[in-house]
């Protein structure tokens, strides 16, 4: 698989590696954005079944930012099956199950399945559906696998590395329970009074009072906060009277819905309500869901 990633000035090294195939994506830059997350993380081959703006495509391009090498590589197919029909393990990424019998597995346990497999020499497919409405019954029915994850809203939404940078807010500092369980994480957990982020819990009601209150911090402290509440989409409704009255109030805020078809997994989804705060200018986060 390719080990520079998106920087051109380092060597192109073709290493095995799965392929990705992505299903009648619906945008150009879509395709960018696979490509350069997988020139990112050292995958080079990808594989594309009747992209519906045609390829090549010039916006897919611009949104590989540096990962043109990956698109220059790219196949095109008119279907799923011709895609993977040379493929001797093929994987379909979905948060339904189809109702077929097939193991349903997370993405650490894909993983561990994939690399041995790839290490002798076996070519192993990795199967994202459409955006909107993912793969369908026959298509998963090719897989040997299906890969469904859970992750937590600020994984979602792509706000990872804000809430990094911000850390979390509590009274008494806490330390990371992640690190000092040696749980696989790619957040810092760990807790203090300087902490920007704060966790609220299942608690949308609470979300959207704290958005009212930060929203209002112009009038009430003289700063003013741009806060930013993310949460999935059917949570909306459980704190609509408090969004409602922070509306009245002439409250400044954001909130950003992310599609719960899309990021709520089979097992469960972890949506956690949270906040951020930052400082004068600075957007402020919210976000709202729980962890498993």
């Amino acid at each position: 698989m390719p080990g520079a990633g998106t920087d051109k000035t380092k060597r192109w090294i073709e290493r095995p590696g799965p392929v990705v195939v992505l299903v009648e994506p619906q945008m150009g830059e879509n395709i960018g954005a696979a490509a350069r997350a997988m020139a990112n993380f050292g995958l080079g081959r990808l594989r594309l079944v009747k992209p519906k703006q045609g390829w090549p495509n010039e916006k897919a391009v611009v949104m590989a930012a540096g990962a043109d090498r990956v698109l220059d590589g790219a196949q095109l197919y008119e279907t799923l099956e011709e895609a993977v029909a040379d493929c001797s393990f093929v994987l379909a990424t979905t948060a339904r199950h189809h109702d077929q019998l097939k193991p349903i597995i997370g993405a650490q346990q894909a993983a561990a399945e994939i690399a041995p497999r790839v290490a002798a020499g076996d070519t192993v497919a990795l199967v994202f559906g459409r955006e909107r409405n993912g793969l369908e019954n026959h298509e998963v029915g090719l897989a040997d696998r299906i890969v469904t994850t859970a992750p937590d809203v600020t994984v979602s939404t792509n706000l990872g590395p804000w809430v990094n940078r911000r850390g979390l807010f509590a009274r008494e500092a806490m330390a990371d329970t992640f690190k000092s369980e040696q749980i696989p994480s790619t957040f810092n957990w760990e807790f203090s009074p300087k902490g920007q982020h704060i966790e609220l819990g299942i608690a949308e009601s609470n979300l959207f009072i704290n958005l009212s209150a930060l929203g209002l911090s112009h009038s009430i402290n003289g700063v003013r906060l741009l806060p930013i509440g993310t949460l999935y989409d059917p949570f909306i409704a459980r704190g609509l009277d408090q969004l409602n009255y922070g509306c009245y109030q002439d409250s400044r805020f954001m909130v950003v819905a992310t599609p719960s078809g899309i990021t709520l997994a089979g097992e469960g989804g972890a949506h956690r309500p949270a906040l951020d705060g930052h400082g004068a200018g600075w957007p402020c986060l919210v976000r709202a869901g729980f962890r498993r």
